[in-house]
């Protein structure tokens, strides 16, 4: 899938016009024209989240605070 696809699902699904003015909500760096094969999912995002990411080579974070 497309970054690109998942990034509009999500939107679809917590559009970001829902988060405050001052929240960095939505996609934030990358390249949306990018294949995504696999996710790792965080409240927030830390040191051990990366990694975990790298160790389990993701192509992607999501997470709740940035």
């Amino acid at each position: 899938m497309q970054l690109s696809e998942l990034i509009h699902e999500i939107d679809r699904l917590v559009p970001s016009a829902f988060a405050e003015s001052w929240d960095p909500a939505g996609f934030q760096i990358g390249d949306p024209t990018r294949e995504t094969h696999s996710a790792v999912l965080a409240l927030d995002l830390t040191r051990s989240v990366i990694l975990t990411a790298i160790q389990q080579k993701a192509d992607l974070i999501i997470c709740h605070h940035p």
